[in-house]
């Protein structure tokens, strides 16, 4: 991730800053920072480093939330999805006949097999939003949860 570089301070009194030491620091510093070299010792740098250290665990945690959801998600219980398989025709009749009572859907689909065909789709298609929504509102809360320090969550 960074590259270190360890600088110590042995002179007992630092030479006096001029306008010329600040600007090569300054832009010493640039050069380190785009080379991703990091200065210990240094307190800023200590401090920059530990957030970016803070900052790649909370994304590593995120991966391996979405690794762990997408496993779950993937590894669907298989009694579930073979009832599912078979109860699909009968909730497509069932959708297919609540819309025999609809007028419009009876003139342009005047067989019942055409009307439990549409019913089947409408089911897939409601059944497909509500488990985008559930998702999407999982991810949602999922990236809203931040850690708290014990100080913080017990005062």
């Amino acid at each position: 991730m960074y590259k270190q570089l360890h600088l110590q301070h042995n002179q007992r009194q630092p030479p006096a800053p001029t306008e010329d030491s600040n600007s090569t620091e300054r832009h010493f510093r640039q050069v380190l920072e785009q080379n991703n070299v990091a200065i210990l010792g240094d307190p800023a740098w200590d401090e920059r480093r530990r957030q970016q250290e803070e900052e790649e665990e909370v994304r590593r945690a995120e991966r391996e939330a979405d690794i762990l959801l997408d496993v779950r998600i993937s590894s669907s219980d298989i009694g579930v999805t073979v009832l599912g398989a078979l109860l699909w025709p009968t909730i497509s009749s069932l959708v297919g006949s609540c819309l025999n009572h609809v007028k419009w859907v009876r003139h342009y689909f005047p067989e019942p097999f055409h009307r439990n065909i549409l019913g089947g789709c409408l089911f897939v298609v409601v059944k497909d939003m509500a488990n985008l929504l559930y998702r999407y509102e999982r991810l949602k809360q999922r990236r809203s949860r931040r850690v708290r320090n014990y100080n913080e969550a017990s005062g």
